[in-house]
C-alpha cells in the first residue's frame, strides 16, 4: 500500500508480463485502426473491445468506444434483435453487456468506468428491469 516498497517481480513472471503487454499493445493498435476507419457498427470492433476488457477492464476509452458501437448497433438493427432473444426473454446485446460487466466487476470492482458503463447499459435497457440484482452487486 502506501509507503511500502514494491516487491521485486519473480524472474519467471517477467516473460508472462511482457507477453501480456505485447498482446495489449497489439489489440490497442487494432482498436485505434478500427476507430480511425469509423468501424463503429462492426461486430469485429465489439469483439476486439471485449478481448481488451477481459485482459484489463480499467480502460475507460475502450468502454467509451464500446458505447459508440452499441449505440450504432441499436440504431441499425430492429429492437427485438438487439434487446430480446429468440425465446422472448430479455437477452440480446444489452443483457450480454451486463453479463460482461459482471465478470469485469468481479475482476476490478473499484473501476469507475465499469460502474458508469453498467449504469448506461441499464438506462438503455429501460426501467422495467429487476433492480434487486443490481443492488446485490
Amino acid at each position: 500500500m502506501h509507503n511500502r516498497r514494491r516487491k521485486a517481480t519473480a524472474g519467471e513472471a517477467v516473460p508472462a508480463i511482457r507477453e501480456k503487454a505485447r498482446r495489449v499493445t497489439e489489440l490497442l493498435k487494432k482498436l485505434s485502426k478500427c476507430r480511425a476507419e469509423g468501424a463503429t457498427g462492426d461486430d469485429a470492433a465489439l469483439q476486439l473491445t471485449q478481448r481488451l476488457i477481459e485482459i484489463n477492464p480499467d480502460f475507460a476509452f475502450v468502454w467509451n468506444f464500446r458505447r459508440e458501437i452499441i449505440r450504432t448497433l441499436l440504431k441499425q438493427g430492429p429492437e427485438s434483435d438487439v434487446t430480446e432473444d429468440e425465446g422472448g426473454g430479455t437477452g440480446g446485446l444489452l443483457c450480454d453487456e451486463l453479463s460482461l460487466l459482471e465478470g469485469a466487476l468481479s475482476q476490478s470492482p473499484k473501476a469507475y468506468c465499469l460502474w458508469f458503463h453498467r449504469w448506461w447499459t441499464l438506462l438503455m435497457q429501460g426501467v422495467g428491469r429487476d433492480l434487486g440484482r443490481e443492488l446485490d452487486l
